[in-house]
């Protein structure tokens, strides 16, 4: 079923995450023709390391339809890596994990840069680690990034994770530090998951002081410059749960009864040319639609 809903007057740079397909043109293809202005996907299984290889006659082929029908395109990495290393210590001798995670890793940038070459914005999002001692963990993550050799044009984009378990990147702050720990941040982003930051509960996203207090606070703490892109979630669990599950918009536990927050989310990502992934199905395109419609008139 072709989609075809976005039209070229709506505001919001929107689009979702799509299935790898046998091709990466086809891939691209797929959101390009659904009219989406972004889009994300997994270049390779997410529980496994390695990425796939592309080969430069479709890497071009792909390169030749987003020059024409300019979208910002991302990828996720591999749910299982790591930057905080095995126990904690990157790199440590012996560490073949860590350094398979970093030859992957920068692959999929390469890729991924390539891609994104006519982009305003792209990149790899990751969930940067897990670690039972947080400061010792956000440290190590650092360590690890310092460690890459980004290919030129390319980004790694931290996303923020729900608060369950040891993970990192929970809040704001907390990215902060990580980025605080880089040589430098040229080549690194931040995405903001609407439902791991209501599984996380510092911000509530019922309401339109939590969505403006986030954006405050993240041009306080990081800068608005950093916010690469937006996944943008409902959530199946109640706020402050320190829980990861996803909803469809106005589904869920955050917009059902209140879509003005929503929308103002929308708005103000809009403002700083942040571009949206939907990572439920493709038809919250058209629940986005039909708010853009209603809210806009």
């Amino acid at each position: 079923m072709s989609l075809q809903v976005l039209s070229s007057d709506i505001s919001w740079k929107i689009g979702c995450h799509v299935p790898l397909t046998s091709t990466i043109y086809e891939t691209v293809y797929g959101p390009i023709h659904n009219g989406c202005y972004s889009f994300q996907f997994f270049l390779g299984s997410p529980q496994l390391y390695d990425r796939r290889r592309v080969a430069d006659d479709d890497l071009n082929r792909a390169k030749k339809i987003l020059r024409v029908y300019k979208t910002d395109v991302f990828s996720h990495a591999c749910y299982k890596y790591n930057l905080c290393g095995r126990k904690g210590e990157v790199f440590k001798k012996g560490d073949s994990l860590a350094r398979t995670v970093k030859r992957e890793l920068e692959y999929e940038l390469g890729i991924i840069a390539e891609l994104g070459e006519y982009s305003d914005k792209s990149g790899v999002v990751i969930h940067p680690g897990i670690h039972i001692k947080k400061n010792r963990g956000l440290r190590s993550i650092s360590k690890f990034i310092n460690k890459l050799e980004f290919p030129h044009g390319s980004t790694l984009i931290l996303e923020n994770a729900a608060g369950e378990g040891c993970k990192l990147a929970s809040t704001i702050d907390e990215i902060r530090i990580i980025l605080e720990g880089l040589n430098s941040t040229t080549h690194i982003g931040v995405c903001l998951d609407t439902a791991h930051l209501h599984g996380e509960g510092t911000y509530d996203l019922r309401t339109m002081e939590g969505v403006e207090k986030v954006f405050s606070d993240f041009e306080d703490q990081i800068h608005l410059d950093k916010l690469t892109v937006s996944h943008l979630n409902d959530s199946l669990v109640n706020f402050g749960s320190r829980v990861d599950r996803h909803a469809m918009l106005c589904n869920g536990k955050i917009w059902t009864d209140n879509e003005d927050p929503v929308v103002r989310w929308l708005d103000l990502c809009a403002d700083i040319n942040t571009p949206i992934i939907l990572e439920t199905t493709p038809l919250d395109l058209l629940v986005l639609l039909d708010l853009h419609n209603r809210h806009k008139e």
